[in-house]
Parts: C-alpha cells; sequence; structure tokens
C-alpha cells in the first residue's frame, strides 16, 4: 500500500521535550550548504532538492548541525501546504535519535503555524518498501494512513505526468522470497504502458541528466527520479544503446532484475512490489522527452 499518513498535531505529550542534538531552522544563507548535503547524502533523489528550495524560500526548512556541519534536515510545506517532508539524515547519524528531533522540531513548527494535523506524503507500507519508515511514523507520532490516499487521489495528482504514478490501476507485481534475496515475478496479466519503438543511448541519458541537474525539470516533465533508474538499469545491459521495445518487455526486465538482485545499481527498489512497472514508467517517459530532449540538443 502506498498513501498519505496523518498526525494530531494536539497530542503534544508525545513529543519529546529535550533535545540531545543541535537543531535551528536554516539561516537563509546556508541554502548551498543545504543543497550540498542533499546532493552528498541523496544522490538518487534528485526531486528533493527541488522541494527543500522551495521550502528554504519560506523559511520552512529545520537542519540537524554537529561541529558546524549538517547531519540531516526536514522540510515541511513544501509539496503542500501542511505537508511534511522531504526529510533525510546522514547515514552515519541514523539510529540516533537525529531523525526524531527533526521530525518534532516540524511538527512543533507547523502547529505554532496554525495546523491542526501535519500530513506525511507518499509513504509506502513494508509489503512495499522493505525500508519503509512507516514504522518510525507510527512510533513517534502515532501517524495513521488516511483511507483512499493512493498518489491519484492526493495532492500528487497535480503532477504533469499522472500516470507515472497512477501505480494501482496495475496489477501488483510481487517479490518473493528466494534464499537472502528478493526475485522479482511478472503480473499473471500485461500491464498497460505504452511502449515505444525508438532507439535509446547512453549519450541520451547523460545529456537528460546533466540539463535537468544544471537547469530543472521544466522543459521535460520528467522525474529525475526515474532517470535515474533509468541509468541504473541500462548499467545492467551490454552495450551503450538500446531498443526500446526489447528493454521494457516485462519478461526482460525481470530476468535482469533476477540476475543482478544483489547489484548496488538497483539497491533502491529492492523489495518494491512494484520494480517492473517502476522501470517500464521510467523508459515511456524517457522516450517521450526524447523529442524536446532532440530539439534542445541542436539548439
Amino acid at each position: 500500500m502506498v498513501g498519505d499518513m496523518i498526525v494530531n498535531l494536539y497530542q503534544k505529550d508525545l513529543w519529546r521535550d529535550t533535545r540531545k542534538y543541535n537543531i535551528k531552522r536554516i539561516f537563509p544563507s546556508d541554502k548551498e550548504r543545504l543543497m550540498s548535503f542533499i546532493k552528498k547524502n541523496f544522490p538518487d533523489e534528485k526531486g528533493w532538492l527541488i522541494e527543500a528550495e522551495h521550502a528554504w524560500h519560506n523559511g520552512n526548512v529545520y537542519v540537524a548541525v554537529e561541529c558546524e556541519k549538517i547531519i540531516g534536515f526536514a522540510c515541511y510545506d513544501s509539496s503542500g501546504k501542511g505537508y511534511f517532508g522531504p526529510f533525510g539524515v546522514n547515514k552515519d547519524y541514523r539510529s540516533k535519535g537525529v531523525g526524531t528531533e527533526l521530525f518534532y522540531a516540524c511538527l512543533d513548527a507547523m502547529k505554532n503555524d496554525g495546523y491542526g494535523y501535519a500530513i506525511i506524503g507518499w509513504v509506502a507500507d513494508k509489503e512495499d518498501d522493505e525500508h519503509s519508515p512507516v514504522e518510525f511514523y507510527e512510533k513517534t507520532s502515532q501517524a495513521k494512513y488516511i483511507p483512499s490516499s493512493n498518489p491519484k487521489n492526493t495532492i500528487y495528482s497535480n503532477k504533469v505526468n499522472i500516470s507515472q504514478y497512477d501505480f494501482y490501476k496495475a496489477l501488483v507485481i510481487g517479490c518473493t522470497e528466494t534464499g537472502k534475496s528478493k526475485a522479482f515475478i511478472r503480473p499473471e496479466k500485461e500491464i498497460n504502458v505504452v511502449t515505444y519503438n525508438l532507439t535509446l543511448t547512453d549519450e541520451d541519458i547523460s545529456w537528460l541528466w546533466d540539463y535537468i541537474e544544471k537547469h530543472g525539470v521544466s522543459k521535460f516533465y520528467i522525474d529525475p527520479w526515474y532517470i535515474a533508474l533509468l541509468k541504473g538499469y541500462l548499467s545492467l545491459i551490454d552495450g551503450t544503446e538500446y531498443n526500446t521495445q526489447i528493454i521494457s518487455d516485462a519478461n526482460y526486465i525481470s530476468d535482469i532484475l533476477n540476475k543482478n538482485k544483489d547489484s548496488e545499481q538497483l539497491k533502491w527498489i529492492k523489495g518494491k512490489t512494484f520494480a517492473v512497472l517502476f522501470i517500464q514508467t521510467a523508459i515511456q517517459n524517457t522516450c517521450e522527452a526524447l523529442g524536446v530532449y532532440r530539439q534542445y540538443k541542436s539548439k
């Protein structure tokens, strides 16, 4: 399941009053430090840079600082009014209370801003993502899932390319245990994903990645996360040119994933039940951006 969670901000007795870490609202001139921290610690989360910058403009970012360095950050009112996130902590400081204190700092700020509830957007449960933070949110704030809040029914439906978020039109792509690793299997029926017959090259992907990293997504309307996913997927395939009909085939994708299930290239989708669909959607969205890409490349 993927959905939004809700927190009652008037359950103040749940919050911890004393702090172990130096948590502060970010100072305007520390924007570059924030962006550098996100790029270094979460290189696959390109969308977080845009969301964090939006929150920074409104002063809605908190950071944890140690030895004059950022070790974690948390935002609110980024995806929408009353929404918490994005949120991340340096791997060396995880499970030590840093994330909890950042989370609480944002909840307190949201309550002081007049909100009665906070929404935590797009949280997958453990069945869909073995690394899901759902238990953290339940334990620290008694957060609960909002009924009928999968992405197609929430603020995320305002995204330009809603099809990439409408996961529940498709049958679930299951995962099964094989020893210590996850094996990806196909659904019983085909998923309705548009397939293009184009030649995709490593040069195409590199150019798109570099352009979006420098100028943002406005020209291409493609989520940078999907480009990162596609880069990782293509790195597992021999060659530098790829026929999109072949690499979009569900059987072909499943074979690649099963042969490389221990690869670090795709570690962020391990255990996700939508792994094949994620890759198919990444290819579809990239194909749709190719015409715009080639137009700008020729200039």
